[in-house]
């Protein structure tokens, strides 16, 4: 007899912790649902235009925007996947890089304005990737402008007009990453990297495959 409730004992015991764990998943998946339902929800505020930093094919029914911060390591982790999707796919849609510098990063702003005075010489992209390609060499530096006139030296612009827009003494080029932050925040954006496909926020892609699945489902 004594066997036997401790068998029933323990069956019982099991059964509630299954049911328990059950519950947990249960609960982690609504709630997973819940949030990719609500990030569906938020929209970009403002469209994609031509004051933006495009690259792809413009034409493409699919457009991926990115609020990103050179700083952010999660935003270098993307960097390569991003890029190989360009180059492999970039036919298929459109990218868009939009900054978003976290106050917790001290040269999250002089990187976003090193790459907007590369911009100015026509080589955003190109100052794009040698800084997220070197984001440890900069990171942690009290100023990193001798670096980043490296950079410049590097993907051949005029070191001369570079270090004259990279001072910025008018205050455009670093009022342009505010405004595009202040943009971010009213959208609903919390961190970097943040992504929208087609005008809506979407959980970040856990991998190159999930994220080239987003071509694949045409944004959807």
């Amino acid at each position: 007899m004594n066997s036997t409730s401790s068998i029933t004992k323990r069956i019982l015991t099991w059964a509630g912790f299954i049911i328990v764990i059950g519950l947990i998943i249960w609960g982690l998946v609504v709630a997973e649902n819940k949030n990719i339902a609500k990030k569906a929800a938020v929209v970009l505020r403002t469209p994609v235009s031509s004051a933006d930093w495009i690259t792809g094919s413009t034409t493409a029914p699919i457009a991926i925007v990115e609020y990103s911060d050179f700083q952010c390591p999660a935003c270098e982790a993307y960097h390569p996947l991003l890029k190989r999707l360009i180059a492999e796919e970039g036919t298929r849609f459109s990218f868009v890089y939009r900054h978003f510098p976290l106050p917790q990063h001290k040269n999250a702003y002089p990187s976003a304005i090193a790459t907007e005075a590369a911009g100015k010489q026509g080589k955003f992209w190109e100052m794009h990737d040698i800084i997220f390609e070197h984001q440890r060499d900069w990171q942690d530096l009290e100023d990193p402008t001798v670096l980043f006139t490296e950079y410049a030296k590097t993907i051949g612009l005029s070191l001369e007009q570079f270090s004259a827009d990279f001072k910025d003494t008018s205050g455009v080029l670093h009022a342009k990453a505010e405004a595009s932050l202040k943009e971010g925040q009213k959208t609903g954006i919390q961190g970097t990297p943040t992504f929208f496909v087609n005008g809506k926020m979407i959980d970040n892609p856990r991998s190159y495959e999930a994220l080239k699945a987003i071509l694949e489902n045409k944004g959807l």
